[in-house]
């Protein structure tokens, strides 16, 4: 009897892993589009450096991991660029991609590797203190001014009728408002999140390369298992105290180093609400999308409150996950090893 049963799983699996760095390639080239020297050579540097990076860590000389932190730090220094903000991104990125490589190669728990970002919460903490900081605030501040120059340049040449042009007007207004408001207090803990952003899809490729080489690491976790560590708590107890001091120097400081922590406790948030929805059968891609439009209709309602559930999630263990303690792997159940 002949059966009739496909095998295609190989070449599907090559597909997807195809698919996954033209998406990565897509979203990278938009970025550099959209995103003004010098911060556009984020895009393509932090995700390519960062997987590298994840990757020689799981060699049998896992010290090469850390070459490539060094090396960005020597060749920024080279270049003369080593003082610039985004530099200090790229560096604080790819220690943080070495470090998700040192945790990956040790089987470490899901919730305990978010510990590697901790080079980019001190990224974010501290450059309010950095030399150069006000410059950075009013460069991002004109940044958006001149762009809410060109959208009203724009607006001038569309055949909208005259109430229609006054609305749009002052929505760009109010757009202005935020975004200016964003970079004078929040501009280290947007640089953060964007980081996090580019740190994660380095992991991302660095696991579709290993699936091209066959040597594929450990699966990953979906996003509704994310979880902080528990002490994580504690740096944002440290930055509400920060505020409170009313320091001059110390407010940006903890103002930063809330917000960025809160970023991470929203996601954990949603992490939440995705496990509790995908229980009724919603897919965690619609998840995301109804979440966007929903936080679109009630911000800042809905991401502050994500925040408040993924801070009590630390105490009521709403998915019951309950953190585990694992050795480390033996060095012959790693092909990369």
């Amino acid at each position: 009897m002949t059966s009739t049963a496909r095998a295609p799983q190989p070449l599907d699996a090559r597909r997807r892993t195809g698919a996954g760095l033209f998406a990565f390639v897509l979203v990278i080239s938009l970025g550099w589009g959209v995103t003004a020297m010098p911060w556009s050579r984020l895009w393509p540097l932090l995700p390519v450096v960062g997987a590298a990076a994840l990757l020689l860590t799981q060699t049998q000389l896992p010290v090469l991991g850390w070459l490539l932190p060094g090396m960005v730090v020597a060749g920024l220094v080279a270049l003369g660029e080593a003082d610039r903000p985004w530099a200090w991104c790229l560096t604080a990125g790819t220690l943080a991609t070495a470090l998700l490589g040192i945790a990956e190669r040790r089987g470490t728990e899901w919730s305990r590797r978010a510990w590697a970002f901790l080079p980019v919460v001190v990224l974010a903490a501290g450059l309010p203190l950095a030399p150069g900081y006000g410059a950075l605030v009013e460069s991002a501040v004109a940044g958006v001014r001149t762009m809410e120059s060109q959208q009203l340049a724009a607006l001038s040449s569309t055949a909208m009728n005259a109430d229609q042009k006054i609305e749009v007007t002052q929505a760009l207004a109010a757009l202005t408002e935020l975004g200016t408001l964003m970079a004078r207090n929040i501009l280290p803990a947007l640089l953060f999140a964007w980081v996090a952003l580019l740190v994660g899809m380095a992991e991302r490729m660095a696991r579709r390369l290993a699936d091209i080489v066959k040597r594929p690491l450990a699966p990953l976790a979906p996003l509704a298992l994310w979880r902080l560590p528990d002490a994580a708590v504690w740096f944002l107890v440290a930055g509400l105290a920060l505020v409170i001091s009313r320091d001059a120097h110390a407010m940006p400081v903890g103002i930063n180093l809330a917000t960025s922590i809160g970023i991470a406790f929203a996601l954990q948030g949603f992490a939440v609400l995705q496990s509790f929805l995908a229980t009724s059968g919603m897919t965690p891609g619609l998840v995301t999308l109804l979440f966007v439009f929903v936080a679109l209709a009630m911000w800042p309602v809905l991401p502050v409150g994500c925040a408040g559930v993924g801070l009590m999630d630390v105490w009521l263990d709403f998915r019951r996950l309950e953190p585990q303690v694992h050795g480390d792997e033996p060095e012959g159940g790693n092909p990369w090893k």
